[in-house]
């Protein structure tokens, strides 16, 4: 939700290390219900579940006006549901969940998945698969099969610029930002991932905004951990370290393309210019599962290093330990 880059806590040494980030994106919700038959009627028995394909199968038996006389007919239908929550990723939450939905392999989905036709929130610079990554929307998606992926992955595309349009038009034309709908995207992603509780939307996109505007580093962990592929609460600096275009730590301004599926928070938080100029800093103490803002270096160093040492003694494991932070911390 909010594409603050706050500080990695026990980086003390970093030369203006910018702020610890963390992933947010809760566990799939299920769905299931029945439906009994009544005598004489319409019967619909239907059980679905994130990433289950499932067959919904109605009855219609004719009241019969002899013994002779009985009509029976039956329709089938598939169905099923897709669950998108806030701050999922594509490789670990959406692709498993579409390789069953569709009965289709990991590179036939990611296949599905490149070939999405352009839209105004499709960057040109992310490539494969990754051009849909944080287009697909938060929520449960009833998907009604047969279905052809590639005709519904054009439907997602429709559908975010659509969705843009009606948040864009709920902020004031001298409230918004510069930057184009494809990189309000970006930020508002790296805003989901840091705000685990599903608050501090504002303040993490003014933190961003700000070190946008100063040209500095965002220095946000969420996006080294995109580009390593796991998370940890606290990351090493091998971690930031990595050369990879998504990774923040190694290049300047934003990545090539979003990082995770976004909710409606986020994404005006992205639109809009930064709610307080002088935020630079903010880290996620985990055991409080809250976000601090600062704009004082000194101070957020502080605490950062307390709030490591805080995680190490609540929870018994290494900061750097590896762990699903959507799962683990998010609201």
């Amino acid at each position: 939700m909010r594409l603050l880059a706050r500080f990695n806590l026990y980086s003390v040494a970093l030369s203006l290390a910018f702020v610890m980030s963390a992933c947010a994106a809760p566990p799939p919700l299920g769905l299931s219900g029945t439906s009994e038959p009544l005598p004489g009627t319409s019967q619909v028995s239907l059980i679905v579940s994130p990433g289950t394909r499932v067959t919904v199968t109605s009855t219609r038996t004719q009241a019969p006006t002899s013994a002779a006389s009985t009509t029976s007919t039956t329709t089938t239908q598939q169905a099923s549901i897709l669950v998108v929550q806030d701050g999922a990723m594509l490789d670990r939450d959406i692709i498993p969940q579409l390789m069953q939905l569709y009965n289709l392999d990991e590179v036939e989905v990611k296949q599905a998945l490149a070939g999405a036709p352009a839209g105004k929130l499709i960057s040109t610079l992310a490539e494969g698969f990754r051009r849909m990554e944080g287009i697909i929307p938060v929520g449960e998606d009833r998907l009604e099969f047969p279905t052809n992926l590639a005709q519904q992955v054009a439907a997602w595309v429709k559908a975010a610029d659509e969705r843009y349009d009606a948040l864009l038009a709920k902020v004031p034309q001298d409230q918004r930002n510069s930057f184009s709908p494809a990189e309000q995207l970006i930020l508002a992603s790296i805003i989901e991932a840091e705000c685990l509780a599903d608050a501090g939307e504002t303040q993490v996109a003014a933190v961003l905004l700000n070190r946008l505007r100063d040209k500095t580093k965002l220095q946000t962990c969420v996006t080294a951990e995109y580009a390593i592929g796991y998370q940890r609460a606290f990351l090493l600096y091998d971690d930031m370290e990595v050369e990879d275009p998504y990774n923040t730590y190694h290049v300047k301004g934003l990545p090539p393309g979003p990082i995770a599926s976004v909710d409606d928070k986020s994404f005006t938080a992205a639109l809009r210019i930064s709610a307080d100029e002088e935020l630079y800093f903010y880290l996620y103490d985990y055991v409080v599962n809250k976000l601090f803002f600062y704009s004082d270096y000194d101070v957020f160093r502080a605490d950062a290093n307390g709030a490591q040492g805080r995680y190490e003694e609540e929870f018994g494991e290494s900061p750097y330990s590896k762990v699903n932070k959507q799962e683990r911390f998010g609201s």
